[in-house]
This record gives C-alpha cells, structure tokens and sequence, in this order.
C-alpha cells in the first residue's frame, strides 16, 4: 500500500527507478503457484476472456487476443502438472487459468526482481520448488505455500492438525525430511551469511537435490 511515507510509489515502480535496499535477496516460487489463485468457474474461451477483464488484468483487446494466444486450451501444458486433463468442477478450463494467473501474480515478478537485482550487479538467489507434500490434492500440486514446512524442517507437522490438516511429511519417502533439512540450513545460511549455499556439507554438489545459484 503506498503510505507517502515508506512506500511512495508502487513495489514495483520503486523496484524499477531502484529505491529499494540494496542487499543480497533469495526469492522463489512454486511450481503451481496458479491453481491456488485460479477461479474454478470458466469453462469457455469467452469466460476466460472476461475473467482476464473482470480481474483487471487487461481490457485491452490487443493484449487480450496475445493472452489467449500464449495461454491456449490444452490441459496437458497448464498448471497444476499432477491433474491429467480437465477436472468439470473446477472449471473445464481451470488449468489455463492457473497457467496464467500464477505466472502473472507469482512466475513473472520473481522474475524481474531477480533481473533488477542482476542490474545493480546484486546477488539474487532464486529457487523453484517443485514438491508435492501429504495432504494436497492432484488438483492443486505444488501451489502456493507449499514449501513451508520444508523451509522450517517442521517433519513432525507441528500445527497442521490444529487447522485440521495432514502432517506434509507422513507416508513420504526419506528424501522428504532429506529436503527438510537442507532448504532449512540453507534458509540459516542466508540468514548468517547473505549466502544460502554453505549448507555445512551435508550433501556432495552431484547429489544436492537443490541447489542456489546466483542470478
């Protein structure tokens, strides 16, 4: 919220005249960040169209016709990956919606913040995860907040069944907690040393299943 005080203008208006703090940054997204903000009701070409105006997207009939081209309706390439085809109670064309959507709110500011970074020749450690925990649905794979529990090695699943959930963890393979526990020293790291990457040698390079690189 621009307060005419901490923030002036918009982030990312800020972000691009480079009034922002320049320190090392680590910055992700998940996979299927889309099918948590997606809405479950178009079916059509025409309702998507009207989904991107009534959302406030776009009302530029250019721009419209350019995002119905690069988003077209074909199951077998949208978001989430873990549904096959179309699910009717979602909405026949739910993955085209959450291609878009996750791309524009998530995929593509993660982006551009790397690249402004970049531009100010500072580090910006990204990452993409790509994990399904216990408890989500197919229809939802690796959406928004996913990772959490990763990042805090919480494989217990502390807290979860207060909101009546699943421990992410429970009925997972080992490489699960294995993940766990490097994203959370990794986390440390950056914390200690503006530098995820010295995760205190837990794995070798050729077998970290996640590994920071430097944009």
């Amino acid at each position: 919220m621009i307060d005419d005080d901490f923030l002036l203008q918009s982030a990312s208006t800020q972000l691009k005249n480079g009034q922002f703090v320049k320190v090392p940054i680590l910055i992700g997204t998940n996979f299927d960040e889309g099918a948590s903000f997606a809405p479950e009701t178009v079916n059509t070409t025409e309702e998507f169209r009207n989904y991107l105006i009534s959302d406030g997207i776009t009302s530029v009939d250019a721009a419209l016709d350019a995002l119905l081209l690069l988003y077209p309706d074909i199951p077998s390439i949208g978001v989430p990956a873990t549904l096959h085809g179309r699910n009717p109670s979602l909405g026949l064309q739910y993955k085209r919606c959450a291609s878009m959507i996750g791309d524009i709110l998530m995929h593509a500011p993660r982006r551009l913040t790397t690249e402004i970074w970049a531009s100010h020749n500072l580090s910006s450690y990204s990452y993409h995860f790509n994990v399904v925990p216990n408890g989500v649905s197919y229809n939802f794979g690796s959406d928004h907040g996913s990772e959490w529990a990763f990042v805090f090695n919480n494989v217990n699943g502390y807290g979860y069944a207060v909101h009546n959930q699943v421990n992410p963890f429970a009925n997972k393979p080992d490489s699960y907690k294995q993940l766990a526990r490097l994203m959370t020293r990794q986390w440390s790291s950056f914390v200690a040393n503006l530098d995820p990457n010295d995760s205190g040698g837990m794995f070798t390079s050729s077998s970290l299943p996640a590994t920071f690189v430097a944009n």
